[in-house]
């Protein structure tokens, strides 16, 4: 049987274990096999920033599928994936953002064609951006073109300036009359299932429109506090991401925590890594965790969430007993959030963790910080908290599976130098029925 003569399922098959490149090819070799092809070529689209190329690929890899999905719509539907990526070093150009392409007449044809019919109040700006050559201006172009996208990936270079992004997924999600984007067609978005966004600058609008997305199940995303109370939502009534399972949040803080996730009710896992930041003066910057905010706001979750995750970027609070835990829960949290770096700890280990508690994840991640290295290594004893506390681990946390300790610099603080330490407190957790595992990790 010849290759053609296969049925279009066997074809599938084989085409899809071959490279970009060579899909390419073959969409260049034969109409019935681009039929099969391009569907593939075009399901992931990536693109990766790449510091100090000279010269510049021309024409620009994304002005080409910008034109070239404007010139055939029937592509549109077939990209599922788009992801764009970092280099190495992305702080090159100014404030860190990729530098503009070099755009031709034959590439700003279409663009310019698409916004200049667009009904909204950014179109100017859109257009003069489009001419400039700024990445932002086309990769909105592009995202109001995927009718089925399903997952999204933006890394930081590309998000530093994000103004016209922002304001197309505000159109897109937000507006009641989605077709001032677009007359001729609009896209909804309602196929994005995940959003991974590494820095939106400034962010706070423009990511609060991703919880309006109707089939949104995971997100990473950094947002910031904003100076008021509440938070400012695009529209008139708060989203319900009821579909929204994964939360991964940076830098915002609990003082507007429990007004995102009011707006999730099934979330199971969330990864909450605060910040706080000496030079920044904002009502919500401290350097404490308030436990009576936090708390609060988890209770938004408590009947669904599963994992917990709290990692140290640059400083800790000292943890309280708390009364309110989601049920059946996996912890990850640094240990001094419990001890302090003073020690003896004014809390017992026990007193401090959730009864129902089933995994658990102590760790050093502030010793990777060299402001706060000084105040670690002034004190020893740490692990001898966690040693004390499984001697009675029955009473205080009867459900617990698994404690994993994950320990990231070199040397180990933790006290874990101490042999006796570690073995007892191998003993007490094997007699416990108590999967332990201790994970040595050099600092980076």
């Amino acid at each position: 049987m010849h290759f053609l003569e296969c049925n279009e399922d066997v074809l599938l098959l084989m085409l899809g274990y071959l490279s970009r490149a060579d899909l390419h090819a073959v969409c260049l070799a034969h109409s019935r096999l681009r039929q099969i092809a391009e569907p593939l070529l075009y399901s992931a689209i990536e693109f990766t920033f790449r510091r100090n190329v000279k010269p510049q690929p021309d024409p620009h890899p994304l002005t080409s599928l910008v034109r070239t999905v404007l010139k055939r719509p029937d592509l549109d539907a077939y990209v599922l994936s788009l992801s764009c990526k970092g280099g190495a070093e992305p702080s090159t150009g100014r404030d860190g953002e990729a530098p503009k392409m070099t755009v031709g007449e034959s590439d700003l044809r279409e663009p310019l064609s698409f916004v200049s019919k667009a009904q909204v109040s950014y179109r100017d700006a859109w257009l003069e951006a489009l001419r400039q050559g700024t990445i932002d201006a086309y990769l909105a172009v592009l995202v109001s073109q995927l009718p089925r996208l399903r997952r999204l990936h933006l890394a930081r270079v590309f998000c530093i300036r994000n103004n016209l992004i922002g304001l197309v997924l505000r159109s897109i999600l937000c507006d009641p009359d989605p077709h001032r984007l677009s007359p001729d067609a609009s896209t909804s978005l309602g196929h994005l299932e995940a959003v991974y966004l590494e820095r939106f600058l400034p962010n706070t609008e423009d990511v609060l429109a991703f919880f309006y997305l109707p089939s949104l199940k995971e997100m990473s995303v950094s947002i910031d506090d904003p100076l008021a109370p509440d938070l400012a939502w695009p529209t008139t009534q708060p989203p319900s991401a009821h579909g929204l399972v994964s939360l991964r949040l940076a830098e915002i803080r609990e003082s507007h925590l429990g007004q995102l996730l009011s707006v999730t009710p099934r979330l199971r896992s969330l990864h909450w890594t605060w910040h706080y930041s000496p030079d920044l003066e904002d009502p919500w910057n401290t350097p404490v965790i308030n436990l009576d905010l936090l708390m609060p706001a988890l209770a938004h979750v408590k009947d669904t969430l599963t994992e917990l995750v709290l990692p140290a970027i640059n400083n800790c609070c000292v943890w309280s007993k708390a009364a309110s835990w989601p049920p059946r829960l996996r912890l990850v949290i640094p240990l001094v959030f419990f001890t302090g770096f003073a020690l003896p700890a004014q809390e017992t280990l026990g007193s401090c963790l959730p009864c129902n508690l089933e995994d658990l994840t102590l760790a050093d991640d502030l010793f990777r910080h060299t402001f706060i290295h000084e105040y670690w290594e002034r004190e020893v004893g740490h692990t001898s908290v966690i040693s004390r506390w499984l001697a009675d681990v029955k009473t205080s946390t009867p459900h617990l599976r698994r404690l994993c300790l994950v320990l990231l610099n070199e040397e180990n603080e933790l006290e874990l130098e101490d042999v006796n330490v570690r073995n007892e407190i191998r003993d007490l957790t094997s007699r416990a029925g108590i999967e332990l595992e201790v994970i040595d990790e050099e600092l980076y």
